[in-house]
Formats: C-alpha cells, structure tokens, sequence
C-alpha cells in the first residue's frame, strides 16, 4: 500500500492506518517530519479507541509541554486500561512517581504486574524490584523472585544478576552458592554491571567457593565501571 493509499484509508476513518501515518510524519518515513499532521493523525487514530495511537500521542503531547501532563497522562491511562503493555509499564512508572497525579504506589504496582504477565521485560524487572523493596504491597521475597525469573528468562541482564544475589543470600529462595554463580557468571555475559561488581566482591573476599584473587576482583570491578559509564551515556540505569 502507497502512503496516498494509507493517506485515503486514514481520511475515510481506518484507525489503523491513522496510527500509521501518524508514524510516518512523527518519524519522516517518505515525508517530511511534521509533528503537527502526526499529532492530528494519532489523535484521529486515538479518538476511535487505537491503544498504540493513545499512547504515541500521550508521548507527544507530553514532549509538547512537560509542565502541564493531565492529557499526555489521560491518553496515557486509556492506553494502559485496554491491556497496552508499553502503555502499563509507563502510566505505572506515573502512578509511582505522581506524574499529573497524586503518588499512587499500589496502582503503580497493580498496573505495573499487568504489563509484565504479557512478558514486558522491563515490567517484569520492575515488578520484581518493587515487590522486593515493598513498594505498593508488603515486601514479598518469594514473589520478587519469581518475576526475576520471567526477567532474566526475557533476557534481562539486571534480572539474572538479582537472581544470583538472591540464591547467594536466601531471598526468596533457598541458598544455593552454585547457582548464584552460575546466575551471576550469566549476568556478566549479558553485560550487567552489577553482576560483574558482585563477582568482583566473590573474587575479593573469597566468596561462593571461589578463592581470594585480588587482580580478577580489581578487573571485573574496572569492566563494572565501563559499563556503568555507558549507560550513563545512554541515559539510562539498566
């Protein structure tokens, strides 16, 4: 389909080609980046009940103005209560920070678990770590361990780093120093910087069967570092 094919379906009403070209002007997929047309468009797409078109406006329109988010924030929500994971996973991270709300951190919680049973990794990660700390609910050790499993099964590098934490400590699950290791030598293969600091401290002070080797410990500490530099220039923690 041409885009004045996807243009003609989008003025005849098809909410899915609406979200569609709204893409292509947001991004300048075969025409010229217009903010504009792709807010009118996602609105359109949003209006008829779109979820992916409600949140992509709900992200413009807070681009638009950060200081006033009410309607970047109601989008938002329309989004994350028709099941829309990344829409959840978001209007949670708002629910507990108090985005264009009151701090909510049961509901941050509630919707945040919705996102990570349809396998959002980083929902799942945050799950865990919010059940963990007891944010939203009492602290439960054994739940927060189940959802780093889904995290780390997902692939998350963070999340294989916690499990490892928690089987060299007993959190959540019985204390078993192989598998911490195991868990921890496989979070340093996905690059968490975190494992690679916990592996630091077992090669420092002689932990989990390993003996003390203060070279390795030093080095796996610098590659720590590294990593920790790099997200930084991501702009991101995980």
């Amino acid at each position: 389909m041409t885009l004045d094919e996807l243009i003609e379906a989008a003025h005849q009403g098809v909410r899915e080609t609406q979200y569609v070209v709204g893409i292509f002007y947001e991004n300048g997929i075969g025409v010229a980046i217009d903010k504009s047309v792709a807010e009118h468009w996602f609105q359109k797409s949003a209006q008829n009940g779109f979820a992916a078109a409600q949140y992509e406006l709900s992200l413009l329109l807070q681009s638009k103005d950060e200081q006033n988010p009410g309607e970047a924030v109601d989008w938002l929500r329309k989004s994350a209560l028709q099941g829309f994971p990344l829409a959840q996973y978001l209007y949670s991270l708002y629910c507990e920070e108090g985005v264009g709300m009151a701090p909510d951190p049961k509901e941050a919680l509630r919707v945040c678990l919705l996102a990570a049973s349809s396998n959002y990794l980083p929902a799942a990660r945050r799950a865990a770590s919010m059940l963990e700390q007891g944010i939203g609910a009492a602290v439960d050790l054994e739940q927060a361990f189940s959802w780093y499993c889904r995290a780390a099964a997902l692939g998350d590098a963070d999340a294989a780093a916690s499990l490892g934490r928690m089987y060299a400590n007993g959190l959540g699950v019985g204390k078993d120093e192989e598998k911490a290791l195991q868990w921890l030598e496989e979070g340093r293969k996905r690059e968490s910087p975190w494992a690679l600091l916990a592996l630091s401290s077992v090669y420092r002070f002689g932990e989990l069967g390993k003996s003390i080797d203060t070279s390795k410990a030093d080095e796996l500490a610098k590659q720590a570092q590294s990593l920790i530099e790099r997200r930084a220039k991501r702009g991101t923690a995980s």
